[in-house]
């Protein structure tokens, strides 16, 4: 997973965090969606960091195998909200 944050210094380009799940390798975005306060993420465990879809009903888990990369990626997330 990769966070890809729009700063909107672009006037035709609102600020914006996503999630982006991308191929390991070519970095090719498999799939993508805008997380924002309403997303209710947080980390729920230690490896496991939850937030809700921009469809607002839809809960979503990141699993990560290592507990030291999800507590990096979660406080990535926590720094530019």
């Amino acid at each position: 997973p990769v966070w890809l944050l729009n700063s909107g210094t672009n006037p035709k380009r609102q600020s914006c965090l996503s999630l982006v799940i991308a191929e390991y390798g070519s970095g090719f975005p498999i799939w993508q969606d805008n997380v924002d306060g309403h997303s209710d993420a947080k980390q729920a465990r230690e490896q496991h960091i939850t937030f809700r879809l921009s469809d607002k009903v839809t809960l979503a888990v990141l699993r990560f195998n290592n507990i030291l990369a999800s507590k990096e990626f979660f406080s990535y997330y926590v720094s530019v909200r």
